[in-house]
């Protein structure tokens, strides 16, 4: 379960950044962990989404493209492996 980029705007708590499908989260609300580092996001963390919907911290996702792209294999959602382009 991820947060669908046509819900941000009814989300009072998180603040849209651009098209890049990032969020910053506003204020305290229940959210799925970040299943890369395992904790709940924060207040004025920002958030990656996903094209698949799953949405991580944005450094946690960055470091996951690192590292995919370091061993060689394609950049894929931690949570579903679809593959992101």
């Amino acid at each position: 379960m991820g947060i669908f980029p046509s819900k941000i705007k009814k989300l009072s708590r998180v603040r849209k950044r651009s098209k890049s499908h990032e969020i910053i989260v506003t204020d305290k609300f229940i959210l799925e962990e970040c299943s890369i580092c395992l904790s709940v996001p924060e207040i004025g963390e920002t958030l990656k989404i996903l094209n698949c919907s799953h949405s991580f911290h944005l450094t946690c996702c960055e470091e996951w493209k690192a590292a995919s792209l370091k061993r060689g294999t394609e950049f894929s959602c931690p949570m579903c492996r679809i593959s992101i382009l």
